[in-house]
């Protein structure tokens, strides 16, 4: 996808392709800046909304800023555009249909437009792979518990939050 700054600096996201995206639509945000595209994201605003604008006016050209993000789903479909009407994680969710979906995200100022860049590489992987890791099965619960209600209704698993915090026990 790609950001630009408008006449007051504020971040628009102006074009993209998005093959797999997890359970939300490129076309509701086109055109949009970022705190209307970041709303969905409980507190992201609060705790951030103008110095992202700041941040990303700062990157420069050759460098790159990598974060992740991750999410949960009840399908292991690549593609989970909300149109696709995919299953829901619910308190009567087994291990065998969780999904553990990781956003590897990338920003790159591009040097000739001063836009920005913003890929994602998706990978996503069958709950089962976590609950064989002691370890990592232990800090993804840690995760989990520590997650405020506002981010599990975000995440699309708050209906079967006991469940998930029952399969990783």
């Amino acid at each position: 996808m790609i950001l630009r700054p408008d006449d007051s600096g504020t971040f628009r996201l102006v074009a993209g392709c998005v093959c797999f995206p997890s359970s939300w639509s490129l076309a509701d945000k086109i055109g949009r800046p970022l705190d209307f595209i970041h709303g969905v994201v409980p507190d992201l605003n609060a705790q951030l909304g103008r110095p992202i604008d700041s941040f990303l006016a700062k990157l420069k050209p050759g460098g790159a800023l990598w974060r992740s993000n991750w999410g949960l789903s009840r399908s292991s479909e690549w593609n989970q555009h909300p149109s696709r009407d995919l299953p829901k994680l619910d308190a009567a969710v087994e291990s065998n249909e969780v999904w553990l979906r990781v956003e590897h995200q990338v920003l790159v100022r591009l040097p000739q437009t001063g836009g920005i860049l913003f890929g994602i590489r998706l990978d996503h992987h069958p709950l089962s792979h976590l609950q064989r890791d002691a370890e990592l099965r232990r800090r993804f619960r840690l995760a989990l518990e520590s997650m405020p209600e506002a981010m599990w209704e975000y995440k699309n698993a708050a209906k079967a939050r006991m469940r998930l915090l029952e399969l990783l026990a």
